[in-house]
């Protein structure tokens, strides 16, 4: 309707993966039918890596609320620092059988999982990654202690081998999914501390916003 050049795909989360995953069957595996890529694709968080295997990855062994020991009931409360942190994890579970793991139980058997580019889009080829963006119109951001970090800078590094990345963007002391639910976790800035100007999640907008004038003019004015 509108042209692959008139279109951007975005995704948070496990949206990150579907949108993804969603790219690369459009533009790899229907056959003559193949679709061109669009203008840019937009990734905040994306779950990409569904494997049991994911949930292991030192990132989600460190930053496990309670595994990892960052959860807030193991925080000592002073008279200087009476609330946690930024920096004390992240909120998702990584640990079997919690949360991180069950979804992907529920989504496909564990063989497509480890193997399957429409499932898991961090293990697609470099030739589906290429097919599935256009040359440096990939953005992709990610918090620095999510239990999701170390797959997901696998992916930006894949993404950046077949020419397709634009930046990868990592707030250092963010976890899952920053960009969309920090004001409602009352980050940093909600606790009266901190610039809201330098706010990570504030620059990441800022940085998101800069890609989508990099895609170009004629995509900005409609084409």
């Amino acid at each position: 309707l509108y042209g692959a050049k008139n279109v951007v795909v975005m995704g948070d989360s496990s949206g990150g993966g579907m949108a993804l995953a969603t790219l690369i069957l459009g533009t790899s595996y229907l056959g003559e039918g193949n679709l061109p890529p669009p203008a840019g694709v937009g990734l905040s968080s994306p779950w990409a890596a569904l494997s049991d295997a994911a949930g292991k990855t030192a990132s989600a062994v460190k930053f496990d609320p309670v595994a990892g020991g960052y959860s807030p009931q193991n925080f000592v409360p002073t008279e200087e620092e009476p609330v946690a942190p930024l920096g004390w994890g992240d909120y998702l579970p990584s640990g079997l059988p919690a949360a991180f793991n069950l979804p992907g139980y529920a989504y496909a058997t564990s063989a497509r999982r480890d193997a399957d580019s429409l499932v898991s889009p961090n293990v697609a080829t470099e030739e589906e990654l290429r097919a599935a963006a256009r040359p440096d119109s990939v953005w992709v951001a990610h918090g620095g202690q999510e239990v999701f970090s170390d797959t997901m800078s696998e992916l930006a590094c894949a993404l950046d081998k077949a020419g397709t990345l634009h930046e990868s963007h990592v707030m250092k002391t963010m976890p899952h999914d920053a960009m969309l639910v920090a004001p409602s976790f009352d980050f940093g800035c909600g606790r009266g501390r901190g610039d809201p100007h330098t706010w990570e999640p504030t620059v990441a907008w800022m940085r998101m916003l800069r890609w989508l004038h990099h895609l170009g003019p004629e995509w900005l004015e409609g084409g």
